[in-house]
This record gives C-alpha cells, sequence and structure tokens, in this order.
C-alpha cells in the first residue's frame, strides 16, 4: 500500500512539474483552484474530489478489482478532509459517524464474503476492514469525549 501511495504520489509530482502555467489558469491545478487563497474553498473542492473517487473506488473493490486497503485509505483521507474542513462540533460527529456507518457496510459485505469462502473475503481483508471500523469508532467516542469535555 505504501509503495502504491508513494508511486501516486511520484507521478502527480512528475506531471505536476512538467506542465507551467499559463495566462488561461492551466497548470497543475485544476482551474477551480485559480488564485484562491481561502483554505476552505479549497478544502471543501478536496472533499467534493474525494466524495467522487469514494464510490467508484467502492465499486471496483466490490468487482474484485482493487485490493481493501486501497478502498479503506480512500475512505480515511476523506474523513480526514472533512475533519480538518469542520469547525463545529456536530459536523465532526457527523463525518466520523458516517464514515463508521460506510466501514459497517463494507466490513459486513466482505464478512459475508469470508463466510461463504469467496474471493474478497479474506481474513486479512476481513481483518483490515473490521480494524477500520473501530478505529471509527474509537475517534467517534475521542471526539463525543472532547466536546463533553469541553461543555464543562
Amino acid at each position: 500500500m505504501r509503495t502504491l501511495t508513494l508511486y501516486l504520489l511520484l507521478c502527480i509530482t512528475v506531471v505536476a512539474q512538467d506542465q507551467t502555467p499559463n495566462d488561461a489558469g492551466g497548470g497543475p491545478l485544476p482551474a477551480e483552484f485559480g488564485d484562491s487563497q481561502d483554505l476552505n474553498s479549497i478544502q471543501y473542492t478536496q472533499i467534493a474530489a474525494l466524495k467522487e473517487a469514494v464510490l467508484p473506488v467502492r465499486q471496483r473493490h466490490e468487482g474484485g478489482l482493487l485490493d481493501i486497503g486501497i478502498l479503506l485509505a480512500t475512505r480515511r483521507e476523506l474523513l480526514e478532509a472533512q475533519l480538518d474542513a469542520s469547525k463545529e462540533k456536530t459536523e465532526r460527529l457527523d463525518a466520523i459517524q458516517d464514515a463508521f456507518i460506510d466501514s459497517l457496510k463494507t466490513w459486513q459485505r466482505i464478512n459475508v464474503l469470508r463466510i461463504s469462502g469467496r474471493k474478497g473475503g479474506e481474513p486479512d481483508a476481513e481483518g483490515r476492514a473490521r480494524a477500520e471500523l473501530f478505529r471509527f469508532h474509537e475517534m467517534w467516542l475521542e471526539e463525543k469525549d472532547q466536546q463533553e469535555k469541553a461543555r464543562n
């Protein structure tokens, strides 16, 4: 997984370095970034892009074309972007809860495959999905605890 991530980052860096900005708004970043100095607009653009990426990644995983790690990493990256962008406590809890529910559905599907002995239900995939599920549950409990402490 780390090798794949490093490879993708290297490819993106090489492509970005090969492109030069022009007057028409071209260059390494999409036009919607433009000259924006507003961190919130960039974060929300990132969240929108990650949301669009999660569905095809999930579909490719369900079709047996992708490793579970790529699906989990994409979902985790989306959650981290949502947490970075959200300031309100309820938004943060909702983002973590959405990630938990998504992870629960993923784990349930993998567990069904595991029980039936089909491809995609390997013990390591089931374990990774379960670990992600517990990670999101732990994050939700920590966030809830921080909110309780801030209230008191």
